[in-house]
This record gives C-alpha cells, sequence and structure tokens, in this order.
C-alpha cells in the first residue's frame, strides 16, 4: 500500500509540476507523469460513479 502511495504522490506531483511549467521543457518533461495522473482521476472517478450509482438501484 505504501508503494501504492508513493506513486499516486509521485504522479500528482508531475500533474502540479506540469501546470506550473514556466516552460516547455519543463511541461514536456513532466507530461507523461501528468497524463498518468489524469488517466487515474479518471478511472477512480468512474469507479466512484459506479460505485454510487449501484447503491442508488439498490434502494
Amino acid at each position: 500500500m505504501d508503494v501504492q502511495r508513493a506513486e499516486v504522490h509521485r504522479l500528482e506531483l508531475a500533474w502540479r509540476t506540469f501546470l506550473g511549467a514556466p516552460g516547455p521543457l519543463v511541461a514536456d518533461r513532466s507530461a507523461g507523469g501528468a497524463a498518468l495522473h489524469l488517466a487515474f482521476r479518471e478511472m477512480e472517478a468512474s469507479a466512484i460513479f459506479l460505485d454510487t450509482r449501484r447503491v442508488t438501484l439498490q434502494c
């Protein structure tokens, strides 16, 4: 679990670095991690949505 938390932290840092990049070189270096962060967030949001929908349908 600690390894997963560290990876999520690394991806979040890449995202913040990408957003605050002072120029294209820094943005380019952090783009891969930033893209993975967005993909992770999309999957997380989908899982939460599906779980919420399942609970709603059961009621």
